[in-house]
């Protein structure tokens, strides 16, 4: 299961079960290319962060945290073309890991 790390350190892991599309999910789950997303099915909040894609000199990847929200259960939240990526975790989870606008993420299996 691939891990979401800043600054060295792991913050969750990246639920692998996002591909199949299963409602539920443990850790976070990143979403990409989404014209919307949804919290349907969920039974509580949910933290929500667009981000963009970045790129070091020596081509490693990184994504840029551009925008956050905090949604409730049960809402459908407005396209953000602009960012490729939606990263999603239980709610609280972002405060836990003082998740700020400006961040930079990696995504690396373990």
């Amino acid at each position: 299961m691939p891990w979401l790390i800043r600054d060295g350190t792991v913050l969750a892991a990246i639920d692998d079960n996002a591909a199949s599309g299963s409602k539920g999910f443990e850790g976070a789950r990143l979403v990409g290319a989404r014209t919307f997303v949804h919290t349907f099915g969920s039974t509580g909040r949910v933290d929500l962060a667009w981000c963009a894609r970045g790129s070091e000199p020596d081509g490693t990847d990184f994504l840029v945290v551009k925008r956050i929200r905090n949604t409730a259960a049960h809402r459908v939240c407005i396209p953000r073309p602009a960012y490729p990526f939606v990263l999603m975790a239980h709610g609280g989870s972002f405060e836990r890991w003082t998740l700020q606008i400006g961040d930079r993420l990696e995504v690396r299996s373990p």
